[in-house]
């Protein structure tokens, strides 16, 4: 809402409308909004890369909440709202970060490490406690409780490239609530799945990605 005497005065001669078309095209200008279900990324400006071999730590949605639990992810980027299924799977990054997978795409992705997860251990900055809320009761859980350790077994490989504009990701898994990527971060999507889009902290993927030959 706003204040059109305010407006008036802040504003002289510009019309309402102009205002607020304005507004618009500063926030569009400023952001680049992206839907990934639908949308059509190039990847020919973008570097091809592999996850080095860093232990990640891994958490099957079910050991944490019954099936069918309503749950929010906090990542680093923004949160996403999803639901305890059998083949969903949370990561816990360098750190601290989390982010869902999918049981196909985590297999295919990772090796399995007989070992359990040390978060003081496996996790560079202890600024953010990996966590997931029960959405019916406002409980958080902590995910290092659950979890076990993986590594990257270079399978997968993804085309990124680093923001030079404000990006908004509404991912494939949430499409009502958005990653948010600043100028520096990098825009990322999975060679074997263009709808796969995300959003790669600058700093953290310095450290745990790798370029490779196309």
């Amino acid at each position: 809402f706003i204040n059109e005497n305010l407006y008036i005065k802040k504003y002289p001669g510009l019309h309402m409308d102009g205002y607020i078309n304005n507004r618009m095209t500063q926030y569009f200008d400023n952001y680049e909004i992206i839907h990934a279900k639908d949308y059509c990324i190039d990847t020919s400006a973008m570097d091809l890369y592999q996850k080095k071999r860093l232990p990640l730590g891994f958490v099957r949605s079910e050991d944490v909440l019954p099936k069918g639990t309503p749950i929010t992810v906090r990542s680093l980027e923004g949160d996403m709202d999803l639901v305890v299924e059998e083949d969903l799977y949370i990561m816990i990054g360098i750190k601290g970060e989390v982010y869902p997978k999918r049981k196909e795409t985590f297999l295919k992705s990772n090796e399995i490490l007989n070992e359990k997860y040390d978060y003081d251990k496996y996790v560079i900055s202890n600024t953010y406690i990996p966590t997931v809320k029960n959405r019916m009761t406002g409980q958080n859980h902590l995910l290092s409780d659950y979890a076990g350790v993986c590594v990257p077994s270079g399978s997968v490989k993804i085309f990124a490239r680093k923001l030079t504009k404000g990006v908004k990701i509404f991912t494939a898994w949430d499409k009502d609530k958005y990653m948010l990527g600043n100028p520096g971060d990098y825009l990322a999507v999975r060679c074997d799945d263009l709808h796969d889009i995300y959003i790669i902290e600058e700093k953290i993927f310095g450290i745990t990605y790798e370029s490779v030959e196309e």
